[in-house]
């Protein structure tokens, strides 16, 4: 397969270890001080080759196909209060790092020593009504359009933010030419003093 890629697609292929366990889906929002929403979890139960075990476009986009009944998704499963607290570890520290801003979905495996595994980074992960992140949301208690508008608030707050930085930084530069600017009386004529006869 690797010679398939590099042959054919002409691409350099990358290989991964395959990760065999639990597939957490975990929604964050916030900026500054990101939220961890509910968890969701991938019930592979049903699927008894362990490389069959992974998410794909017909078990997620295609219902009422094989891989979409085999796969049902569980809101809240049960997690040790240890695993919890590394799934919260790692995917707020992913957030962080990849820069996500207002919501994001942290996918993640969890191998047989409870170890988290990130397997993917969504920054605008599907936010209709029936998808994911807005299940993870109703599980923490708010409606559809309770959480679409507090991802828009957070929006608006950041963009905000950003432009009173912005003011700042632009005054700053405005006092500091101001000041650096010599005057026109006592000093030396401006480029705008007109002499006149």
């Amino acid at each position: 397969r690797v010679r398939y890629v590099n042959t054919v697609v002409k691409e350099p292929a990358l290989v991964e270890a395959f990760v065999d366990g639990r597939e957490i889906n975990v929604g964050v929002w916030g900026n500054g001080r990101p939220r961890m929403l509910p968890l969701r979890e991938v019930d592979f139960s049903r699927i008894t080759n362990p490389l069959h075990r992974m998410v794909t476009w017909d078990s997620k986009w295609v219902p009422d196909s094989p891989e979409w009944n085999a796969m049902p998704v569980i809101t809240q499963p049960t997690v040790s209060d240890a695993l919890r607290a590394r799934i919260e570890d790692v995917a707020l520290r992913t957030y962080r790092a990849f820069d996500c801003r207002d919501y994001a979905r942290i996918d993640l495996r969890i191998d047989a020593d409870e170890q988290p595994f990130v397997v993917d980074v969504n920054p605008n992960p599907d936010i209709t009504p029936d998808g994911g992140f807005m299940a993870a949301c109703a599980a923490a208690g708010y409606s559809y359009g309770e959480a679409a508008a507090h991802i828009v608030d957070m929006a608006v707050a950041r963009r905000n933010r950003r432009m009173a930085l912005k003011k700042t930084t632009a005054d700053r530069r405005l006092q500091t030419a101001d000041r650096d600017q010599p005057s026109a009386v006592g000093g030396r004529p401006s480029t705008v003093e007109l002499i006149l006869p």
